[in-house]
């Protein structure tokens, strides 16, 4: 089970924001940055629901890092790369995703 851990989920939202609004995006990855925001935001609400709440919108924050690598692999842009792994061992890191 996920942790629900509303620090490092803050702390990637913020961190996402801030690559999108000040980094150059080589890959085309500004529309699903926006959308794994809003979907950050979505989990966020679903903090004290109930499990399956949880469980579905932490699947629409998975599906949208698994889009972001391969945009990330398929446009050569080795910063965002990077940058997006980090965010993911964070997440996995505290638990928050397997």
């Amino acid at each position: 089970m996920a942790v629900r851990d509303s620090a490092v989920l803050y702390d990637v939202r913020r961190k996402f924001h801030h690559w999108r609004h000040n980094e150059f995006d080589s890959a085309g990855c500004e529309p699903y940055i926006d959308r794994l925001i809003a979907a950050i935001d979505e989990l966020l609400v679903h903090l004290e629901d109930s499990q399956e709440a949880w469980d579905r919108a932490l699947g629409g924050v998975n599906w949208l890092l698994y889009a972001l690598s391969g945009f990330a692999l398929v446009g050569a842009d080795k910063p965002f790369h990077t940058f997006l792994g980090q965010q993911i061992s964070a997440l996995v890191d505290r638990g928050v995703l397997p």
